[in-house]
């Protein structure tokens, strides 16, 4: 067994064929790697880099990697001075020739890439391509020297993650093909690390291919199990339980991020292709502080287009917040225009409406989308937002920049008395042939057509219902009324309505097989029968107020209260919004006499509890405290959480320690490399009880240990029953007579015996005369004692000193 560790000659050398081979190998597998790491970071931060050019560069950066670190020191230099001779004549090519303009430039780009990054910035053509430039080069560099020059698979699994990470967390674009490419070479990083540190600690110890065989059978037959008895669906995989827990910890510990609003985003991270349906899950996190005099619902996102399963936006362009051309300012001048038109007047304004001021507060959210409600008078943004606010053409006030806490905005609005008679009379003029050529002078022609899209695709019963809903209806509002008031009194409200079949249409499931669901599903069947019977509609979705407010009209806006809702348009005053949701329409539609009295917006013939119960209804979805056993193991969790992370951080940091003490090792000189080593296996043996007394030299310690004989049940540490079974699991080693123990304790001291002459020879000798291959044999020694700690100290505590508390 000694002889393990005795080489009588050189480790073989590699012949220029393999060196070349190896380089270009580790050439691919670097560059590869970087590839798929830009395409990934480059597609979370919206730099739209085209994927040949991320290959170019990161082969490019790669191989300056290669030359700039693989070639000797005086190299490197000239590369060095280099760089700084050409950097300069680039800069003061690109400023005309001023260092000063240089500068400054160069700190404008910086400033605007931490600001873009943070989705604070717009898209700049010039400095777009140099960020993507920069984060390659960055990648590039960072991948060669953990992947070719330390050998470390820990270093690219922990940055890969960090980004994929924040990918999810953050809700950033994703790019799949850079990540498939990514796991395919991390599996390939992982077998040769492996495979390198195998045959570096353990030669000739190889398992037999049988034994990973069967570990490895199972687990594929548990997976192939589990990919074909899970349902298809376009949906992300869900359980109930876990997001409950999660979201409501969310709720309670952190912000809401949507680049966008979308209420599918508050509970499974969903996105505009994702199916429509299946269960919801919102959470209390405080988004918005209203100040209002009354209540009302605010728009945040609307959708034009219908595919049977989800709803899509098809023009994306926008016009400034000021520009009397965009769709808000329009839409207002409509009602405002389709007043006089009636020949009521504009006296009529003070009439059916209430001019309201009201002021938004962003709170913890952070998002691109201003939420507003309908018919907008007059906006209020701050000098430094002012420039950034636009309107698309669905109506919705979006922002070029996420906007957060203290973000605050004063808006003037029109609030419709949608109990006053005389405004729902002004209403049922549309259709009536009342507005003849009316909306030709204030929209294009084509404005319309896109809000009555209905996919080929739907079923012909959709079409009949609608037919039938509004048959005796003789104007626009009375139909819009009748299928508003057929869903909201024959439907069901429920958070838990399960999925939709995926070959199934959205709205047609809805109305005729389940018959039960949430706002969404409300909203979106009122959309679609509206259009069945040609009236103009789109889906919206924002938040709505609590009923009540405090004594300074202060609302509390939290994510429970996000809703979906239908606008229909009618000739003469625009868009209308209607509150199709069983539980909501009746709070929507509070009487103008208590909206004048106590400012509120909610009828006190309804008190807020009964509210709450109207939404609970069967499920309990809406319940807003927490059981105290929820709250008790929230936190549990959170403390438990913490440790562990500490942990793997800890375990993290501990290995990479380890991993580059051993690759300083490799770097030193013969006589410094044993000694360094030699010295830290001493300390080593300290801490499992055995340290070098101050007056003994190497060769007593040696003899002092060989005496001892550590692996004797004397002097071994004594762990108790637990440890002990533990032990006896996870070691190796269950008889400390065995030939395996003796013979691990025999090329301990064997291989000890050998580092403690060569530490001689290069301590005390009167010339250099150690070698490299006496260095490599004593590496391959320092690399195995792992072996013989463990199996002196035990599994369990060689774990704790080692990875958690880095003693040995």
């Amino acid at each position: 067994m000694a002889e393990m560790y005795h080489y009588t000659e050189e480790p073989p050398a590699k012949s220029g064929a393999s060196i070349i081979i190896g380089s270009f190998a580790d050439m691919a597998h670097s560059s590869l790697t970087a590839f798929a790491l830009a395409l990934i970071v480059n597609a979370a931060f919206l730099l739209d880099i085209h994927p040949a050019a991320a290959a170019l560069y990161s082969v490019f950066f790669t191989l300056l990697a290669f030359v700039f670190f693989g070639r000797a020191l005086k190299y490197r230099i000239y590369m060095a001075v280099a760089a700084f001779i050409l950097y300069p004549l680039f800069i003061l090519s690109y400023s005309g020739g001023s260092f000063a303009e240089a500068w400054a430039k160069t700190a404008v780009f910086f400033r605007w890439a931490r600001d873009y990054i943070s989705g604070y910035e717009n898209y700049h053509l010039l400095f777009v391509p140099v960020l993507s430039i920069i984060l390659t080069a960055f990648l590039s560099f960072f991948v060669y020297f953990t992947v070719v020059r330390l050998r470390s698979f820990t270093a690219v699994l922990v940055l890969s993650c960090f980004v994929i990470g924040i990918q999810y967390i953050f809700e950033l674009p994703e790019e799949y093909a850079g990540f498939l490419i990514l796991l395919a070479l991390l599996l390939i990083q992982y077998m040769r690390s492996a495979g390198g540190r195998i045959r570096d600690e353990r030669p000739g110890k190889y398992e037999p291919a049988g034994h990973y065989a069967l570990w490895i059978i199972p687990l594929c037959l548990l997976a192939v199990f589990a990919a074909v008895r899970l349902p298809e669906s376009s949906r992300p995989v869900q359980w109930p339980w876990l997001d409950s827990k999660l979201n409501r910890l969310m709720g309670m510990q952190g912000a809401t991020y949507m680049s966008e609003f979308d209420i599918a985003e508050l509970t499974a991270g969903s996105n505009d292709e994702v199916s429509l349906g299946g269960d919801l899950e919102l959470n209390d996190n405080v988004v918005l502080i209203v100040n209002s005099p009354r209540f009302m619902y605010l728009k945040a996102a609307s959708r034009d287009h219908y595919t049977g399963h989800s709803w899509l936006m098809t023009d994306k362009s926008v016009l400034a917040a000021d520009d009397p051309e965009n769709s808000v300012l329009k839409d207002t001048l409509v009602m405002l225009e389709g007043l006089r038109e009636s020949g009521d007047g504009l006296g009529s304004v003070s009439g059916f409406f209430f001019t309201d001021k009201i002021t938004i507060r962003f709170a913890n959210i952070q998002t691109k989308s201003i939420f507003a409600p309908a018919k907008i008078n007059n906006m209020n943004f701050s000098a430094a937002s002012e420039k950034s606010i636009f309107v698309n053409t669905n109506g919705i006030l979006v922002s070029k920049k996420l906007n957060k806490k203290p973000f605050t905005y004063t808006l003037s609005v029109f609030t419709p008395k949608y109990s006053n008679p005389e405004f729902r009379d002004f209403l049922r003029k549309s259709g009536t042939s009342a507005y003849d050529g009316f909306e030709s002078r204030y929209i294009a022609d084509d404005y319309l057509s896109k809000y009555l899209q209905l996919p080929q695709t739907l079923p012909v019963r959709v079409k009949e219902m609608a037919a039938r809903l509004t048959e005796a209806a003789e104007n626009d509002y009375d139909k819009a009324k009748a299928i508003e008031s057929f869903l909201s009194s024959n439907y069901a409200y429920t958070l838990k309505p399960g999925s939709v079949p995926p070959d199934k249409d959205f709205v047609d499931h809805f109305l005729f097989g389940e018959r039960k669901g949430y706002c969404t599903y409300f909203a979106s069947a009122m959309t679609i029968l509206a259009r069945c019977s040609g009236l103009p509609a789109r889906y919206v979705e924002g938040y709505m107020l609590p009923p009540v407010s405090d004594t300074d009209k202060n609302y509390v806006v939290t994510n429970k209260l996000a809703h979906a809702w239908a606008e229909i348009y009618l000739e003469g005053y625009g868009w209308l919004p209607f509150e199709p949701t069983a539980a909501y329409n009746s709070l929507f539609y509070s009487s103008p006499a208590a909206s004048e009295k106590d400012g509120s917006g909610y009828s006190p013939s309804t008190p807020y509890d009964e509210f709450w119960e109207e939404l609970l209804e069967e499920d309990g979805d809406f319940e807003v405290p927490l059981p105290d056993r929820s709250r008790i193991l929230i936190y549990i969790l959170i403390p438990a959480g913490a440790i562990l992370l500490l942990a793997l951080a800890a375990m993290l940091f501990n290995n990479r320690k380890d991993s580059f003490r051993k690759w300083s090792f490799s770097r030193m000189s013969p006589g410094a490399g044993i000694a360094g080593m030699y010295s830290h296996m001493v300390k080593r043996l300290g801490f499992i009880g055995h340290p070098m007394l101050g007056h003994e030299t190497p060769g007593e310690y040696l003899a002092r240990i060989r005496e001892n004989k550590l692996n004797t049940a004397a002097s071994r540490p004594k762990p108790g029953l637990f440890i002990t079974w533990l032990n006896s699991g996870f070691g190796r080693d269950k008889d400390e007579g065995s030939d395996d123990n003796v013979g691990e304790y025999a090329r301990f001291i064997s291989g000890f015996a050998r580092t403690t002459e060569l530490f001689e020879k290069a301590r005390y000798g009167n010339t250099d005369i150690v070698s490299e291959h006496d260095k490599y044999e004593v590496f391959r020694i320092y690399n195995n004692m792992s072996y013989f700690e463990s199996y002196y100290l035990g599994r369990l505590r060689y774990f704790l000193l080692h990875y958690l508390a880095g003693a040995i």
